[in-house]
């Protein structure tokens, strides 16, 4: 094998190497990072769907302060008049509040008053008997409370009925001030309008879903949302609404675009592409040196040194410019050459003066 193909195949192999090894190294840590900027950008995404749910479950808190910590609601919990439900328990009360149902129970935990609304036909509505007898009896610890400031806010899943997001709160005076006397309550089912607008703040597509007891346990603190990958394209988040009484959750689950997942694999494409180039340009340009400063001479100096030799023109010299190695060594041929001649020389001038 010539010198040439020995160096062809050495930096070959030199370049594959080196582009081998850096790919590895770049890849890992290209993939490494951008991992961890996706599962940031999940968990943001997944927090915002938690916030926004408990927002919606807060606003009806936010609204219901505004009745259990009245005047007139104090009184007709006392006095059950008339003039109090028919100006307030109306449908503009409901369409104006997003309210489903809308509940008043004694300090006893008795129901004194129940209204329902089908927001769909913009109409009164049967209480749902499954959900009042399970989760809103005398005995239930929704509408128990030990302090005339507490509230209880969550969803509510069940068999039956869709998820309801509710809140309760111990009715006082305006003031502020008790005793209690009774709870009242907000509730407004989780439709698929409210899904939809759901989707809508959080700019996700959204998915729900209840799962039976035992629920599944929420995140621990800090330690994030469960997330998976779907597809190469989509992962998906979950965040779960464990039941106040523990009878299941609300699971959420988020679909959410792999836009850094892309961005890695753009950025690794050209990095990749990068290593190839440069590569390539640095084992020609090898190459190339190799051929103009030191194959292509050593070619010319062996050629130079058969001609003479097969000539026997030991007076010739061959290139000996410069002050590298090689041009050392064209001037250790040439001196080998005017040995040589220097010997031809002699030998003929000897051969010479024998002659008759």
């Amino acid at each position: 094998m010539t010198i040439r193909s020995k160096t062809l195949v050495v930096v070959l192999l030199l370049v594959g190497a080196s582009y081998a090894l850096l790919a590895w190294v770049l890849a890992g840590r290209i993939r490494s990072d951008f991992a961890r900027l996706e599962q940031r950008e999940a968990q943001r995404n997944m927090e915002r769907v938690n916030q926004a749910v408990l927002a919606s479950v807060d606003a009806l808190c936010e609204k219901l302060i505004d009745w259990a910590v009245w005047d007139d609601t104090y009184a007709f919990m006392s006095d059950r008049n008339k003039e109090y439900v028919e100006s307030n328990i109306v449908e503009t009360s409901f369409t104006g509040l997003k309210l489903n149902l809308l509940l008043f129970f004694g300090s006893d935990g008795g129901l004194v008053l129940g209204q329902a609304f089908d927001e769909a036909d913009r109409m009164a509505a049967a209480l749902p008997a499954g959900l009042m007898a399970a989760r809103f009896g005398s005995e239930s610890p929704l509408i128990a409370f030990l302090a005339i400031n507490d509230s209880k806010r969550g969803v509510l899943v069940g068999e039956g009925h869709p998820p309801l997001l509710f809140c309760s709160q111990p009715i006082v005076k305006s003031s502020g001030l008790g005793p209690s006397r009774g709870t009242m309550v907000f509730g407004a089912w989780l439709t698929e309008a409210r899904q939809r607008n759901l989707e809508k703040l959080t700019r996700l597509s959204l998915s729900f879903r209840t799962s039976g007891p035992p629920a599944a346990p929420p995140a621990a603190p800090g330690s994030g949302f469960p997330i998976a990958a779907e597809s190469e394209d989509v992962l998906a988040g979950l965040a779960t609404f464990p039941d106040p009484g523990g009878r299941g959750a609300l699971v959420v689950q988020a679909s959410l675009p792999r836009e850094v997942h892309r961005e890695a694999r753009r950025t690794l494409a050209a990095v990749m592409l990068a290593l190839a180039i440069v590569g390539g340009v640095l084992g020609a340009a090898t190459l190339l040196l190799l051929e103009i400063l030191v194959l292509r001479r050593l070619a010319a100096m062996s050629a130079a040194v058969k001609g003479i030799t097969d000539r026997f023109e030991f007076e010739a010299r061959v290139d000996d410019s410069g002050s590298d190695e090689i041009s050392r060594l064209g001037r250790s041929v040439n001196g080998l050459l005017a040995a040589m001649e220097q010997a031809t020389s002699s030998g003929d001038a000897a051969d010479g003066g024998r002659d008759p």
